[in-house]
This record gives C-alpha cells, structure tokens and sequence, in this order.
C-alpha cells in the first residue's frame, strides 16, 4: 500500500511481515532482550534453520519478507532491483511448512485470506467498529461468532457479511 511504511520512523522494510502478521492475522511476537542481543549479525538463513532460536517467529516472517520485495517502501511495484536484475519475489522454498507459499503478495493474500486467523481479526475489527468493543469470541459470544464465521463459510462473501452483520437478528441486541 502506498506510504504504509513511509513516515513511520523505526519501521524498516523489513518490519513489514511481523506487521502484517500482527495486525491483520493476529500473530503475537515476542521477542525478549537475549534474542535482540543474539539476532546482531543473523542472516535470513540462520533465522529460518529449525534448529534456531529465531525459527518459530522467522518460519513465517522471512519467507513473507521475500514475498514483498517487488514493492519498495513508497508503494511503489517493481520488477527489477537497482541494479537492473530480475527481482524473486518467491518465498524462497526457505521453509517446508510456510502456509503462504508461492510468488509475491498476491500468494500470500490468496492463502491469508482462508486462514481463520485472518477471518477472526476482520470480524473482530468489524464488531468493533460497530459496537465498541471487542467480540468475546472465546466467552459468551461464541454462538454468535460461530453463526458470523458460518454465513461466511456459506457466502464466501466477507464484504456481504460485513454488511449483514448490523442487522442480523442476536446482533440487534448486543450491548455497545
């Protein structure tokens, strides 16, 4: 997206994909002070070796940072690097299970949106847009959730049932 990371100070590129991750599939990273001490000098394949440390958040991260490397930090799309080659926007083949493999952003997008990671947060950004406050998804609410994720499983339509969910009927009754 054009100027996402522009005038953001401390988001480098390559901060993207836990961005990403974090804030439209609800990943939480956590990363405490020994590994930011351990991660100065790690290259892109010691982060993806299943045997480090950094392999658990990295898994994911790394190949989706590859993914993006055809769009600059203005926004702006690209097919070749500053030195006129070919850029390989692939996940690299880096690691085994990566859920999102294949070639740029349009990979990632076509597998992101079928997770239920990805569904959960934008029917979470939904309620909470409409109503205030967060769904209780995992509480109380968990029958209203299931009916919510069900229309969507049936439409397909995650924009039509956005727009559904104001007037549904349990909706109706929900305290703001």
């Amino acid at each position: 997206m054009k100027g996402y990371i522009q005038h953001k100070p401390g988001l480098p590129h390559y901060n993207y994909p836990a961005r990403v991750l974090s804030d439209f599939m609800g990943y939480v990273f956590e990363v405490p002070p020994e590994v930011i001490a351990m991660r100065i000098g790690a290259t892109a394949s010691s982060t993806v070796d299943p045997n480090s440390i950094c392999f658990t958040c990295h898994q994911l991260l790394t190949p989706l940072a590859y993914q993006r490397t055809r769009w600059a930090d203005d926004g702006t799309y690209q097919t070749t690097d500053p030195d006129g080659k070919p850029i390989d926007d692939s996940d690299h083949g880096l690691v085994a299970g990566y859920p999102y493999k294949g070639q740029g952003m349009a990979a990632f997008s076509a597998q992101a949106v079928k997770k239920e990671r990805f569904i959960r947060q934008t029917l979470q950004a939904e309620f909470n847009l409409l109503f205030g406050r967060p769904m209780r998804f995992d509480q109380d609410e968990r029958g209203l959730y299931k009916q919510l994720w069900n229309t969507l499983a049936a439409t397909g339509d995650l924009r039509a049932q956005g727009k559904g969910k104001n007037t549904s009927p349990p909706m109706r009754f929900i305290k703001r």
